[in-house]
This record gives C-alpha cells, structure tokens and sequence, in this order.
C-alpha cells in the first residue's frame, strides 16, 4: 500500500491531475501485480504520454486546456 501512495503522490505533483483517477489506475496496476512504487509511477507517467489517457480516466490538465 505504501508503493501506491508513494506513485499517486509523485504522478498527481508532476501532472496536477485529478487524484481519484491517478488512485484508481495506480491501484489497477497494483492489484496486476506491479509493486514496485518507482515503476508504478513510470507506468503512471506513461499511461498520462498517451493521446487515449482520457480512456483511463486520466486527463492532463495542461493539454486540456491548451496552457
């Protein structure tokens, strides 16, 4: 439980996304097996690069509003 809060954490200050969806992807990818926070994060950040990330639920709040 500590490897997701520690990747929630890190993903929600680098991106200012919404933190109950960072929370529910991260925990998706914990229940999968992915334990480790340095790679919970990594997957985070990577799932947030994708052009479908509103697909996780998961929206980037700079690319949205085109700041």
């Amino acid at each position: 439980m500590e490897a997701q809060r520690i990747a929630v954490d890190a993903v929600v200050a680098l991106t200012d996304c919404d933190r109950d969806a960072v929370i529910a992807f991260i925990r998706r990818l914990y229940l999968a097996g992915v334990t480790d926070p340095k790679r919970l994060t990594f997957k985070g950040l990577q799932a947030l690069s994708r052009p479908d990330s509103a697909r996780f639920g998961l929206k980037f709040p700079a690319l949205i509003s085109g700041a």
